[in-house]
């Protein structure tokens, strides 16, 4: 029994970042076990209690992690995405940019916290349909052009269009050919049903040559058709944190765009329509946050970056105190809630019996241990807080501190 409930608290332990397993601890419960009887009840209602509050602080950490998104500063490592087409595909955390890195901005001043942002079910932008998995047929038909015994048309999907997307072009001819296409742009092929994308905005007119394969004659088609593209917006954005703004890591997302009048940003799946949504995270890790952009003439741009929360949110809670009763740092509460008035509840375990030996909704620990009377040794502690907000919702942070006397 002892080495199932072992490696049910060991996994827990392990995901849990602020509980560091020692194999040592459950040598001097063994111990106690084998001597003592009586004691088995109360190291296993130790245990539970560690587990059971490993187990509150990942369901309802993990939850916050899934419905919130954050950035402390941007991993310059990590490859940026800027697809923006009128056909733009899928978003997807692989994607790869050429528009201009993120930047960050200053922190934001206190008493300027705006409200954290709601996510909308329905975007502020309707996005172009997703390219299906086989090239669109050209259909718009250029002017035939028949000589020597060949006729002979330019097909193309569309004549108008956006910088960087596809245009899809094939030949009409009614005899066997080679192919010399050129597209205006100083790019040619030899294939019968190419495509292309033009890099800048303009108009490009497209010539096809052909040469028969049964008696070498050739037709020229000069300026079959003229390829309008239009300049596209180049997406940017720039971020700031907040950390103590209602008791969250908080991220402000500035769109500093170029020729946009349209913008939608996707977080976590979410769709933020305002034009500086500020979203809430307080678990470490990295999220992909999505600024899309249209503009005048249709043309779209997409960065993707990702950024990155080095740690979790904490609620300001220091590290160490020192209970001498110097009146120098003498007892224990984190800082964001030591002078708030939202409800909270503070547990304190000592992670080598896994057992509560302080608990409060209103004053600091002093370092007393509730269950003895006495105060703790020198030492790491495990505390876990409970804050009950104004909607009755509850969010759990965690931590640790270390007694030093």
């Amino acid at each position: 029994m002892k080495s199932r409930f072992e490696d049910f608290i060991k996994q827990s332990a392990e995901q849990y970042d602020a509980v560091e397993y020692n194999p040592a601890h459950w040598d001097r419960i063994e111990k106690e076990l084998n001597g003592n009887k009586k004691s088995n009840l109360k190291y296993y209602i130790g245990g539970a209690l560690l587990a059971g509050a490993i187990a509150t602080a990942l369901l309802t950490g993990g939850e916050e992690t899934r419905q919130t998104a954050t950035a402390v500063k941007a991993d310059p490592h990590t490859p940026v995405q800027t697809t923006g087409t009128a056909t733009q595909p899928p978003l997807t955390k692989s994607s790869k940019t050429t528009s201009a890195p993120v930047q960050e901005m200053a922190r934001m001043e206190p008493g300027t916290i705006a409200p954290v942002s709601v996510p909308s079910a329905t975007p502020a932008l309707v996005l172009p349909p997703a390219p299906k998995n086989e090239p669109p047929v050209p259909a718009v038909v250029t002017r035939k052009v028949t000589e020597a015994g060949m006729t002979a048309s330019i097909k193309v999907n569309k004549t108008n269009g956006c910088a960087s997307e596809g245009f899809y072009f094939t030949a009409d001819v009614n005899v066997p050919a080679t192919y010399q296409w050129t597209f205006g742009d100083g790019k040619t092929s030899d294939l019968p049903s190419p495509s292309h994308s033009y890099a800048q905005a303009g108009k490009y007119g497209v010539n096809l040559k052909l040469t028969s394969l049964i008696d070498g004659k050739t037709i020229r088609i000069t300026e079959g058709t003229v390829i309008s593209v239009n300049p596209k917006p180049t997406a940017r954005f720039k971020y700031a944190v907040d950390e103590d703004a209602n008791f969250s890591r908080v991220v402000e997302l500035s769109n500093t765009s170029a020729g946009s009048i349209g913008s939608q940003w996707i977080v976590d799946g979410k769709f933020f329509n305002e034009e500086e949504p500020r979203i809430k995270i307080n678990r470490k890790g990295s999220y992909p946050v999505s600024l899309i952009i249209k503009n005048d003439v249709g043309c779209y741009d997409t960065l993707v970056q990702n950024v990155v929360a080095d740690k979790d949110y904490n609620l300001l809670a220091p590290n160490a105190f020192t209970p001498n009763d110097d009146n120098n740092n003498d007892d224990f509460l984190p800082e964001a809630i030591r002078h708030s008035d939202i409800a909270f509840k503070m547990d304190i375990i000592d992670p080598k019996t896994g057992s509560v030996i302080f608990t409060t909704t209103k004053q600091p620990w002093d370092g007393l241990n509730n269950n003895t009377g006495r105060r703790c040794d020198n030492g790491t502690y495990l505390w876990m807080v409970t804050l009950t907000r104004k909607d009755n919702s509850k969010e759990v942070f965690k931590g640790n501190v270390s007694i030093i006397k």
